[in-house]
């Protein structure tokens, strides 16, 4: 019986580091996805920065590239494509968001495609979606963890998140 105990005590130790290390500093949202709860950004205008990392569907991918009219990107290979850093503001009062800024990466951890949309329009949140689901998990974390005192925190340094860097040829970029 003793020995069966301690097994079973190891292998849920295993299994919980296992689990902080795999997700190292990232909150679980749910279907895969996770958000970096340390990096949360209450902005002016009442409405928070929040960084998600999710694995999409490659023709989700390729949507969003046809969408944004993304000519140097739309041919990026994602053939090892592994998940993607993407950068969400919510304005949870009016349950509107947009997406701004989005790094997908390879299995090595290479960015692979960049996309920055500072100036993308919110839009209403579908009721019943997987969208409504983030908002609102999203939309309590930050009011729960909202700081008494919280300031515009834009100044604040973004996540580390690997960038590309520009190549000897002019305009092409190159993986870190």
């Amino acid at each position: 019986m003793k020995k069966s105990v301690s097994i079973l005590s190891v292998l849920i130790f295993y299994a919980v580091i296992h689990t902080n290390v795999s997700v190292a500093g990232w909150l679980e949202l749910g279907n895969n996805a996770f958000f970096d709860a340390s990096n949360v950004v209450y902005t002016r205008r009442d409405t928070i920065l929040i960084w998600l990392k999710d694995t999409l569907e490659i023709s989700a991918i390729y949507n969003r590239l046809a969408q944004n009219d993304d000519d140097y990107n739309k041919y990026s290979n994602y053939s090892d494509y592994s998940f993607s850093v993407e950068q969400f503001e919510y304005d949870c009062n009016n349950k509107l968001m947009r997406l701004t800024i989005v790094y997908d990466y390879d299995k090595y951890n290479r960015v692979i495609n960049r996309t920055y949309d500072f100036e993308s329009k919110f839009t209403p949140v579908v009721p019943d979606s997987k969208s409504e689901y983030r908002l609102n998990e999203l939309c309590n974390y930050a009011n729960i963890h909202k700081p008494k005192d919280h300031l515009d925190q834009r100044d604040l340094p973004l996540p580390d998140v690997f960038t590309p860097k520009m190549n000897s040829r002019p305009g092409k970029w190159s993986p870190p």
